[in-house]
């Protein structure tokens, strides 16, 4: 990541497909997941000159990598360029970006979603603020669903048993403002549905809808919907949560 950066006037890549091959022969691979677990969660903040990523998923769970904690938990370990590894959520460093003012959005502060997936709502507030509408309905097995809308940060949570299961992100509209944190997996909020392909590959799933269409990467957890002028309406992350 350095040495694309010093090579690209201090730009970060938005995807690791552009280290390769240049940089590096191949994408990374987890060595107990035997996969590219790190790809979709890579964040980049080039106002920030900072990035981060993760091991998505819960391959070291059976792995001890922190003397704290008496295994690894789900999305761990992490890193990041400014502050380096991470191996659990105990870790003395913090991986979540310390808010920043931004010149692109009237004085509001820069939000990373980096590491909101599991936490609670007091952590994701701490981030936001308190959510302008909270409500809860009954899920699968029992499940309590938390729905939280922060419509002056652009961006809506839900919680799966008190724990974050999907967010997502949204363009200005209506009572929404847009979103203007960093994006993760090396998107943007202004791409086009070409470009989204061209970043993630062909969609699992993809149709029109009454308000223009939408778009499903079901094996990396991503939904983005379109209006019918083609221009984005919202970006979701998500994680099946444990049922």
């Amino acid at each position: 990541m350095e040495r694309y950066s010093k090579d690209h006037g201090g730009l970060y890549p938005q995807s690791f497909l552009q280290l390769v091959p240049d940089y590096i022969e191949n994408l990374p691979v987890c060595p107990v997941a035997k996969d590219d677990t790190y790809s979709r969660s890579l964040e980049v903040s080039n106002k920030e000159a900072n990035f981060s990523f993760y091991c998505s998923g819960d391959h070291h769970l059976g792995v001890k990598l922190d003397e704290a904690l008496e295994k690894t938990p789900a999305d761990y370990p992490r890193y990041t360029g400014k502050e380096g590894l991470f191996l659990s959520p105990v870790d003395k460093r913090t991986l979540v970006v310390t808010p920043s003012p931004s010149p692109t959005s009237g004085g509001d502060t820069e939000i990373s979603i980096v590491g909101f997936f599991g936490q609670d709502q007091e952590f994701v507030e701490s981030q936001l603020g308190p959510a302008g509408e909270f409500i809860t309905r009954s899920g699968p097995k029992d499940a309590v669903v938390g729905l939280a809308d922060y419509t002056e940060r652009g961006v809506e949570v839900q919680y799966w048993n008190g724990k974050v299961s999907s967010v997502t992100l949204h363009t200005e509209g209506g009572d929404w403002a847009g979103y203007s944190g960093v994006v993760p997996a090396g998107l943007s909020l202004d791409m086009t549905a070409d470009q989204i392909v061209a970043q993630l590959g062909a969609p699992d799933e993809r149709h029109s809808t009454s308000d223009g269409s939408l778009m499903n990467f079901t094996q990396l957890g991503i939904n983005v919907t379109f209006h019918k002028d083609g221009s984005m309406n919202k970006l979701s992350f998500w994680k099946k949560p444990d049922q």
